[in-house]
């Protein structure tokens, strides 16, 4: 667990401290898997010299605005490009500073963060305290869900006494302040690129400070270049990047096969990452495997998280009974129990209903005709969703057309939505965001007091007391469901390594994280 601040009417010294902040302390050996060897894997594929080191993904960038980034894709920019004034270690919640010094309780409602000197976005402007109050009111003013902006509710008014300095009037104590800093929409921007009371369209290039700056974009192609001016806690090592969209699994096997990616990043289907783990091949020199196509593969253990969610607009939504229908009868493809995944403090299992024959209470009615969406990127995603729909149809309680989202979509219009997101941060508060961010549902009044009072809390137990209490009423109204937590592979081409621990803080790709072996 991490430490929490004791002692409320005291003043707080909690502090995150910049030491080393330009070089993170060494994470843990990444996860390299070890397949049994096989007689022979066939010729490696040659990579072409003339390309830059590049990345490929199924995942879209569909906006280049962190204030509104609510998908894996999109936040890559968040954390490739911008800066937020903390950061922590891909599914951590330990503090660390990025573009501050330090940041501290001066008081139980007030904290302040020191920004680091010197710093600029890619434009050569100057980044002051002043771009740090313009970044955060505005991603408060927009608002939106699954960004993190609601984890910024607690700022009551924030002040700018010198140019180095930001101070956050809190309007009750918030001891996870801190990490709703390290959220996508918490990332700094110039005011001069993006106005205050909208989002830019997908057209703007990026300005931020973080270790790259977008140099070309287009046709699913995005070129990255290293910022040399870059201050703060992940650094870039390789000085070219591209990052390219696929459109399917299918297609980004066939370009690690045919030697057109460095790394891949998300988009393989089950049965393509064990295809290219049962290839590998078992070298004596480091790294020890390497698959057919000529990548390593490395897993992210747990940092993938399916959810079934309701669309709060369909008028099924507010049938408490329709929705505890759906649990029910969806819980023999449940894997995972609670909807704070395993590794989250104080997660807890046996929230849902998981195997065995499902036998739903009835709803009210004639039978529920629902539609059911998800991303056509998503890696095994139409399999899922036609596993889901013979659940519910099986009950003969429901007809269900699953639907995929359009292109370019968050989420779709159906009534049901599976969800494959990244939490904006490792914390209690991200994971459970959208679960609690419905004002209609049946304990929205206890949700909201304990938001403010209990989760915030510097008091251990209240503190613990809390996030169980959140977990039971999310579990009761049922709008979001827990489906099944895996690990994820990431392939990189031999001579590269990717450093896990310095992913974004919910898994999201950071570009940052890959660098040459020297």
């Amino acid at each position: 667990m991490r430490p929490r601040l004791l002692g409320a009417a005291l003043v707080l010294t909690l502090a995150v401290t910049a030491a080393g902040c330009t070089q993170p302390p060494a994470p843990p050996a990444p996860d390299v898997d070890r397949p049994v060897p096989h007689e022979s894997a066939g010729p490696t594929p040659t990579p072409r010299p003339d390309r830059d080191f590049t990345v490929g993904t199924t995942d879209a960038i569909t906006t280049t605005d962190p204030a509104v980034m609510t998908t894996g894709g999109s936040q890559t920019v968040a954390f490739s490009v911008f800066q937020r004034l903390m950061t922590t270690p891909a599914g951590q919640d330990l503090l660390k500073p990025d573009a501050a010094r330090d940041c501290i309780f001066s008081q139980a409602t007030v904290y302040t963060c020191t920004l680091l000197d010197g710093l600029r976005f890619q434009s050569g402007r100057p980044l002051t305290s002043a771009d740090v109050k313009y970044s955060i009111e505005r991603a408060r003013k927009l608002n939106v869900a699954g960004s993190g902006a609601e984890q910024l509710a607690s700022i009551s008014s924030i002040e700018t006494p010198d140019p180095q300095t930001v101070r956050f009037v809190l309007s009750y104590a918030d001891t996870d302040i801190g990490y709703a800093l390290a959220t996508p929409a918490a990332s700094i921007v110039d005011p001069e690129v993006y106005p205050a009371d909208k989002a830019t369209d997908a057209t703007t290039r990026p300005i931020g400070s973080g270790p790259y700056r977008v140099t070309a974009s287009g046709g699913g192609t995005w070129s990255f270049g290293r910022y040399e001016g870059y201050q703060g806690y992940i650094p870039a090592s390789i000085v070219r990047v591209v990052l390219r969209e696929y459109d399917s699994s299918a297609a980004l096997e066939q370009a690690m096969m045919a030697g057109d990616v460095d790394a891949t990043w998300r988009g393989l289907s089950a049965a393509a990452v064990t295809r290219q783990r049962a290839a590998a091949t078992v070298d004596t020199a480091t790294p020890p495997t390497r698959a057919a196509s000529g990548l390593t593969p490395v897993t992210m253990a747990g940092s993938r998280v399916l959810r079934l969610a309701w669309n709060t607009g369909s008028h099924y939504a507010g049938d408490a009974t329709v929705r505890a229908f759906v649990s029910q009868a969806t819980g023999d493809r449940r894997t995972l129990t609670g909807l704070l995944p395993a590794g989250v403090t104080g997660a807890r299992t046996g929230l849902f209903p998981a195997g065995g024959t499902p036998t739903p209470d009835k709803p009210n009615g004639a039978p529920l005709k629902l539609t059911l969406g998800y991303d056509p990127r998503m890696p095994d995603g139409a399999d899922l969703a036609a596993e889901l729909a013979r659940s519910l149809e099986g009950t003969g309680q429901a007809t269900v057309a699953v639907v995929p989202n359009a292109a370019g979509a968050d989420t779709g219009a159906a009534d049901l939505q599976i969800l494959d997101e990244r939490a904006s941060t490792w914390t209690t508060r991200a994971w459970l965001e959208r679960a609690l961010g419905v004002t209609s549902s049946p304990h929205a009044l206890e949700i909201a007091t304990i938001l403010t009072r209990g989760l915030p809390s510097s008091d251990q137990a209240t503190h613990k007391a809390a996030v169980s209490q959140l977990q039971s009423f999310a579990a009761e109204d049922a709008y979001v469901m827990p489906l099944g937590q895996s690990d994820e592979v990431v392939f990189v081409r031999t001579g590269w390594s990717v450093d896990l621990a310095r992913m974004g803080p919910g898994w999201q790709l950071d570009l940052a994280a890959f660098t040459k072996n020297t």
